[in-house]
């Protein structure tokens, strides 16, 4: 487009490249289409072997909450190790150089500081009280998805709840 010297290059260069947009959108829709059905179907596939571990992988993926727990895993040089064997390899001797060092020359001394107040006993009533009234509206959200504050129904089976549980 800026190569083009007159108007209507300018103008036919902006409408190819309109053109060029849009079929990169509808080719990015149609291989999302392709790519959700697939899913679909490795979804009914999986109940259909009752593998629930699968099911639960692509219904992850699916709602946006899937984030890999793989990490990369380099050597000590900083290479990216390929097989589940080097990592394996390199895992080993992490953990015997972290495991398997020598005692420090000169430990430090630690003396032992003061004893803390803390009380270990049973949960009082107004304890419990107490913590309710300091929950702030919408910022703990209980199973049902209803903020803490929203009724004082609610407070009185909290406290309730949390007073048979504490005593109980």
């Amino acid at each position: 487009m800026k190569m083009a010297r007159t108007r209507k290059q300018r103008r036919d260069a902006s409408r190819k490249q309109q053109e060029l947009k849009r079929e990169v959108k509808r080719s990015c829709r149609r291989d999302k289409r392709v790519y959700v059905e697939s899913m679909a179907e490795r979804a009914k596939e999986a109940k259909g072997r009752d593998d629930v571990r699968t099911l639960y992988d692509i219904t992850r993926r699916r709602s946006g909450r899937f984030q890999s727990t793989c990490k990369p895993v380099r050597n000590e040089a900083g290479v990216l190790l390929r097989t589940a064997e080097e990592e394996m390899h390199r895992w080993r001797e992490h953990f015997e150089r972290v495991l398997n060092h020598e005692e420090p020359p000169n430990p430090p001394e630690v003396e032992p500081g003061e004893e803390l107040n803390i009380r270990t006993g049973r949960i009082t009533r107004a304890e419990i009280e107490s913590a309710i009234k300091k929950l702030k509206g919408g910022k703990a959200a209980s199973c049902d998805n209803t903020p803490p504050g929203k009724s004082r129904l609610k407070v009185r089976c909290q406290r309730r709840f949390f007073w048979n549980s504490a005593t109980g």
